[in-house]
Formats: C-alpha cells, structure tokens, sequence
C-alpha cells in the first residue's frame, strides 16, 4: 500500500529533514520494511519556507540519505499574507486534493514544524480522515548549537530525540456528540 506524508515546511530547512527523518523512520518501523519509502510526500510552505528549502545547497544530499528525491516531493505553498478566507480555501483545496487522489494509501501526518496555521489543518485533516499515523518531534536541546545538528548527531551526542505518535484522535468523536456534532468517516464503509 502506497504511503503519502503531509508535512509543513520549515524556514529552517535542518528542522524540516529531521522532521522526514523521523517520518521516514516511523513509516518503515510500522511497515516492518526497512529500505520502503514514502511514494510522495506533500510539503505544505509558507512562502518563506519554501525559498528557504529552495535555496539549502545541502537538501539533495540530506534527502539522498533518508532514500528520497526531489521527485518524491511535492511543495505547495500558502501565501500568510493572502486573504485569510482565501489562505484557507487554498489550504484545504490543496490537502483534500492529496486524500481524493490517493484513497487507498496510508496517510502520514507530521505536526511538527512550521506556522500554526498549516499545522491546525493538517490536524483537523487528519482527524477527519481518521489517520492513524499522526506524530511530533520532540527535541530536548541542551544549547542552541544544537538546533543545527541532523538527528543522528543528536542521538549520538545523547540528547533526547523523541517521535511520538498522536494516537486516538476518533475519541474527539465522543466530545462532538456532547456539541450534537458527529462526523461520520465514509471511506472506512467503503473498504
């Protein structure tokens, strides 16, 4: 089954491949495989992210050694000082465009890094599709030196590297019903 990542971009292009990194990681330890990867992964940037991400002379080869290309990426962009309407339209145009086109892949959510507006609606996104692989990173930086480190120096040097899955989101469910609010996930009765 085909795997898809939605993750926000990063300005700061070391966070976003740690952020893969552990992604990829999580994909291959749920799948049991360890050279799969993800088919495409959906980078959602600001503006500012996405030139940063351009512009990094290091990101071919960093990719490279998680077993991605930039083939496998696809970069959408939101423009933060479109109108806020607008900003949201094309967000959620663009996500559900990933879900329709893919319904039978395995969906994996990062939340990690960029602006709190993508990462809300990567969020709602994922539980309203009701993605079962949904995760943070979670760094435990002893200076500021280290912001610069790729995960494996990290590790290495014992600092606290943690991937932690956002587990049980359908139990919001319960709360919707207290609003007289449900939502009914179709895609499950389909299969």
């Amino acid at each position: 089954m085909a795997a898809i990542l939605m993750i926000p971009g990063n300005k700061r292009t070391i966070s976003f491949i740690n952020c893969l990194t552990a992604a990829t990681e999580a994909l291959r330890a749920n799948s049991c495989e360890p050279q799969v990867n993800f088919d495409k992964v959906h980078v959602l940037h600001t503006g500012e992210s996405h030139k940063a991400f351009a512009a990094s002379p290091d990101a071919d080869d960093w990719l490279r050694e998680i077993g991605l290309s930039q083939r496998n990426l696809v970069h959408h962009v939101v423009e933060m000082d479109d109108d806020p309407d607008l900003r949201l339209d094309m967000l959620i145009s663009g996500i559900a465009d990933i879900a329709i086109s893919r319904p039978d892949s395995n969906f994996y959510f990062d939340l990690t890094g960029g602006v709190t507006h993508i990462k809300v609606a990567l969020g709602i996104f994922a539980f309203l599709l009701g993605a079962r692989y949904v995760y943070t990173l979670e760094i435990d930086f002893k200076n500021s030196e280290q912001y610069e480190w790729r995960l494996d120096h990290l590790r290495t040097e014992n600092v606290l590297v943690r991937y932690r899955e956002i587990a049980g989101l359908e139990r919001f469910d319960r709360f919707g019903l207290s609003n007289l609010t449900t939502v009914q996930r179709v895609r499950a009765e389909l299969v």
